[in-house]
This record gives C-alpha cells, structure tokens and sequence, in this order.
C-alpha cells in the first residue's frame, strides 16, 4: 500500500495540462481511498520481472501482515492533510470514527 501511495511529480514533458487556462504546469498525483468499501480484497504478487535475465520469476519469499488493518494512512483525508490523526498512531479509545480499520 506504501508503494501505491506514492506521490509522483508530473514535471518536464509529463506536465498536466490546466483545464482553466490550457496551459502546462507542475503538478503530483497519487493514489489513494477517497472512501473506503465494506470488504476489501488485496491480491498479492506472486510473480516479478527479473531485469538481468529478462523473465518472469515465482515469489517465494514469506510475508505476514496483521490481522487488522489500519486504512487511514491511505485515505485521502489523511494524505491531504485534512486528518490530524498522525500515521501509525493507534487508538482503541472513543474516536473510533476518526480511525478506519477492518479486521
């Protein structure tokens, strides 16, 4: 999920191109939940592409996430600055609707 988050810079021939005014200017993208759905899936890589040989390899390496999932980092609330919940922060008090987490 950090991956996908990540901010990109549009800059040089990859500007956007304002709406308003037509004209090129800098600008970021990313991805993020603007809202996030009752059941969300994940499908995990089991393939990558190796540079060096040029073909497609099994991944076999082990990974482990946690039973509950804390979503709010990937929101766009939080991404935008509009939540004053800090990333990683874990509250099992009375603010549960600041927080958004499935299990």
């Amino acid at each position: 999920l950090d991956e996908v988050t990540i901010k990109d810079t549009l800059e040089g021939d990859n500007m956007y191109t304002c709406s308003h005014c037509g004209k090129k200017v800098r600008a970021e993208k990313r991805a993020c939940f603007k809202k996030l759905p009752r059941i969300l899936s994940f499908n995990t890589m089991r393939y990558t592409f190796n540079m060096v040989t040029m073909m497609k390899e099994k991944v076999n390496t082990h990974f482990s996430f946690p039973l509950r999932l804390d979503m709010t980092p990937y929101t766009e609330d939080f991404l935008m600055g509009k939540n004053d919940r800090k990333e990683g922060f874990k509250d099992n008090g009375s603010s549960s609707k600041e927080t958004k987490s499935y299990e």
